[in-house]
């Protein structure tokens, strides 16, 4: 059985178009585009739509590997650097 998914948020982008950007590392887990998770500063659950990384798209990335993940409908204040989002088995 895989651990929940964690990722630690390093940066954050806005990408005109697509959405919010937020560079960190994943921590533990697997996460997938459509995948839920949870940011634990806000409580807020947001899906990440995509997954980045030098112009072409990923597989679901496994710990520890640094990953850009997007969130299409997001606002670039649902992130902070050093935010640890978690999910989406985590029922926090």
């Amino acid at each position: 059985m895989t651990e929940p998914f964690a990722y630690r948020v390093d940066d954050v982008f806005v990408l005109t178009g697509r959405g919010v950007v937020v560079t960190g590392t994943v921590i533990r887990g697997v996460i997938a585009a459509g995948d839920r998770v949870r940011n634990t500063r806000t409580g807020r659950r947001l899906q990440c739509t995509g997954i980045e990384f030098v112009c072409r798209r990923w597989g679901p990335p496994r710990d520890p590997a640094a990953v850009p993940l997007v969130f299409g409908g997001a606002d670039r204040e649902h992130f902070r650097p050093g935010d640890l989002l978690t999910g989406p088995d985590d029922t926090d």
